[in-house]
């Protein structure tokens, strides 16, 4: 029995190839003749997990790969799956900067984990305004008190990397594969109202980068600039319903077309620019080939500069609540060192973090119990080839 939808694996002439994953743990490789010859033949039937089912495939080129329970397999792995942490959801591949097979994996609790090779890293996605979900544990099944939104893959910034987006209860949130939130976001509607189903992505105004198409429970549709975190012009657009199952993108007469179902049973498409914009992430997984992956970020925004002053800072600032994120870039892989005084120069707290080459980083510092006033931060970065570049940044406590 089929666990999986099925995944377009290649196409030549006539001839579709299509993955599909078994409640058993096999994923088979059917090959499809659509010509004059009509014929469905198993080419491949192959167990990648022992004792669990198949919960999702992804293909990115001649590369897949599949998640199941605690479990991930690809066809770069030479010795079987490998187990990961938290109870997968959902994949995605891309590639990083080097050509790479990178997957993305979300988990139950709603944060995530990358894959090169054999390499895991979880993440955790720094996002202040979302409460996690409640998980109630009974026997070997979970029960979440909130449905899982789906996150996309989008180059949003083109800045070499695919960033993270998700809606999450009020807000669009858009995250890199550090877990650290993306500059201009996260997106509340004007009337707050709570984002639903996930959300896709398509350039607009033709600028090469991915801009954001979302929906809300009250049949609002928000189209937000990824670079900017803007609306874009001639939106939102009201549906007068929520969407009943995850709209579709598609090119109609030359021009990028939307397609969306309501609850009340109507269909609805617009021409939503007057560009055919390339695509990032148009439906459901991805694509019409469910491969539910995106090709490498382009790198025509990328940061070559070590230690940009101008991306070292903190938020928020003034700090209201407990925390407060210090943020820096570096583009190369660095230790950080924060010392925070107060102003009178006495030593207030030490920080310390890991910066990742080429992507914003960040390291929290906890103020509850910190009197308020005004407190001086001495960042300093060394990168692992020697470099060193520090700032001073002010931070305002207000309690």
């Amino acid at each position: 029995m089929f666990s999986t939808s099925p995944v377009v694996y290649s196409v030549a002439g006539d001839v579709v190839e299509v993955l599909v994953g078994t409640i058993d743990g096999k994923i088979n490789r059917y090959s499809i003749n659509t010509g004059v010859t009509k014929s469905i033949k198993l080419d491949e039937s192959k167990k990648i997990f022992a004792s669990s089912y198949v919960g999702g495939i992804a293909v990115s080129g001649n590369d897949y790969a599949a998640i199941s329970i605690n479990y991930f397999w690809s066809s770069e792995l030479s010795n079987g799956a490998i187990e990961i942490e938290n109870l997968p959801q959902n994949i995605s591949l891309t590639r990083d900067a080097n050509g790479k097979l990178k997957s993305v994996v979300q988990l139950i609790d709603n944060n995530f984990a990358t894959i090169v090779g054999d390499d895991i890293a979880y993440e955790v996605l720094n996002d202040p305004n979302y409460t996690p979900q409640v998980y109630l544990k009974k026997g070997l099944s979970f029960v979440n008190s909130i449905v899982t939104n789906r996150f996309i893959l989008a180059d949003i910034k083109s800045d070499g990397e695919n960033y993270i987006v998700v809606n999450r209860n009020n807000y669009l949130n858009s995250f890199n594969q550090t877990g650290i939130l993306a500059n201009n976001f996260p997106i509340q509607d004007e009337f707050e109202a709570t984002f639903y189903a996930q959300p896709l992505a398509v350039d607009l105004n033709n600028d090469e980068a991915a801009d954001i198409i979302s929906f809300t429970e009250n049949g609002e549709i928000l189209a937000i600039d990824g670079i900017t975190g803007k609306m874009i012009d001639g939106f939102p657009i009201s549906t007068g319903a929520k969407v009943a199952t995850v709209p579709t993108i598609f090119t109609e007469n030359g021009k990028t077309a939307l397609g969306v179902i309501t609850e009340n049973n109507q269909f609805m498409s617009w021409n939503i620019s007057k560009f055919d914009g390339k695509k990032f992430w148009t439906e459901e997984n991805g694509n019409a080939s469910n491969s539910s992956s995106v090709a490498a970020a382009s790198s025509g925004e990328a940061i070559a500069e070590f230690f940009p002053q101008n991306k070292a800072y903190n938020w928020p600032n003034p700090v209201y609540n407990g925390v407060t994120n210090i943020r820096y870039f570096v583009a190369e892989d660095s230790k950080a060192e924060v010392t925070i005084f107060d102003l009178a120069g006495d030593l207030v707290a030490k920080l310390s973090g890991n910066g990742i080459g080429g992507f914003d980083n960040e390291i929290i510092w906890k103020v509850n119990n910190i009197q308020s006033g005004v407190y001086f931060a001495h960042l300093e970065v060394t990168s692992n080839s020697g470099k060193t570049e520090s700032k001073i940044i002010k931070i305002a406590v207000i309690k």
